[in-house]
């Protein structure tokens, strides 16, 4: 038997640290049956400096742009699984702070300085990110889910905290396992636009006895 490749055409954000939550409910017991997480997420801010610093969050560093922290929490799923998600900050506040612009990247012997930021910009642009990807987990083909909370953002010279979040995913499991032992050899998962653009390396590796199989973005993930 040969072992199956996975192919992942799509730019991955890298990880860092994922912080604790609570109130987390999973619903829903057959394969096929719609499921529901729901989490709330908290923070608690502290100033020093005018740096921001909420306990378990990275800092998100750009150039030009202001230093603001984010978390991230990931979530796995079977392969073929549709998920959909909704998220919403709560307990919005103003905090009486100028956030520091980030550090310009300097050649090793040089010496770096610190940027500036247009005051009208919005930074970031939303309350949070999200992206999937496909792997492996355990020896499982699985979809992984993470979510990147900000819970200070930069808005045209104000500085807005939200106090808490709400996580909703909507997710449901395929009907049978999208992957079986026999079927093929080589899974190519990428955006939709993509497909028929891979169609003739899904021609070739079939050519050469490669059973290949190609997988849009929609058909394993929706988000709104």
């Amino acid at each position: 038997m040969k072992g199956k490749n996975v192919v992942l055409c799509l730019l991955v954000a890298a990880l860092f640290l994922i912080p604790a939550v609570k109130n987390e409910s999973i619903t829903g017991d057959e394969p096929s049956e719609k499921k529901y997480i729901e989490e709330h997420v908290d923070f608690s801010a502290s100033i020093l400096n005018d740096l921001i610093y909420i306990e378990r969050c990275a800092n998100l560093i750009a150039e030009n742009k202001p230093v603001v922290p984010f978390y991230t929490k990931t979530y796995v799923f079977p392969a073929g699984s549709k998920v959909s998600i909704e998220i919403y900050p709560q307990k919005i506040k103003k905090l009486d702070v100028m956030l520091p612009s980030s550090y310009i990247p300097s050649p090793p012997g040089f010496e770096i300085e610190q940027g500036s930021y247009d005051a009208d910009i919005v930074y970031p642009e939303r309350w949070y990110a999200y992206d999937a990807m496909a792997g492996l987990k355990n020896g499982k083909h699985v979809v992984i889910l993470n979510i990147y909370l900000y819970p200070v953002r930069y808005v045209a010279g104000d500085v807005l905290f939200a106090n808490e979040f709400e996580v909703k995913i909507y997710y449901r499991p395929p009907e049978k396992p999208l992957f079986t032992n026999d079927e093929y050899d080589l899974l190519i998962i990428c955006p939709d636009s993509w497909m028929a653009d891979l169609q003739p390396l899904k021609e070739h590796k079939e050519s050469h006895g490669i059973k290949t199989i190609i997988v849009g973005l929609n058909e394993i993930y929706g988000g709104k």
